[in-house]
């Protein structure tokens, strides 16, 4: 498990926290998602809350890179992934934020989808992952 707060990130194993690489900027009211064992996304949040970070777990040093520029700051938003089931294709959704907005951001393209805006302005939103047959 890992959790990912203000400058570092934690890592839960063996019932104990211990803290591991920093962020590249101390951030609060983000949101995260884990893509696959060694791909992570953290987006918005409070300090810069139109970015993207990636960040891989299984790096040697390191870990985090800025990815994208989010064409919606946000702060308090929530992240949940998507695999097309057909392509296998996956998505992050990044929704809410102290906003109605919505967003799409494809792993494979790096490019963002604008969404239809959620029908209230929202933070903390929850997030359900769902997994098509």
């Amino acid at each position: 498990m890992f959790i990912f707060f203000c400058h570092v990130y934690q890592v839960y194993a063996s019932d104990a926290f211990t803290a591991s690489v920093a962020m590249p900027v101390p951030q609060v009211g983000h949101c995260a998602a884990s893509v696959a064992a060694n791909l992570m996304i953290l987006a918005g949040g409070e300090t810069n809350s139109n970015q993207l970070y990636t960040f891989d777990p299984l790096a040697d040093v390191g870990g985090w890179s800025k990815a994208y520029e989010m064409p919606v700051g946000r702060q308090y938003a929530s992240c949940g992934v998507a695999t097309h089931p057909d392509s296998g294709l996956v998505d992050v959704v990044i929704v809410g934020g102290e906003s109605r907005a919505a967003s799409i951001f494809n792993v494979e393209t790096h490019g963002f989808t604008a969404a239809s805006d959620l029908p209230y302005q929202l933070a903390w939103p929850a997030v359900v992952q769902v997994q098509y047959n």
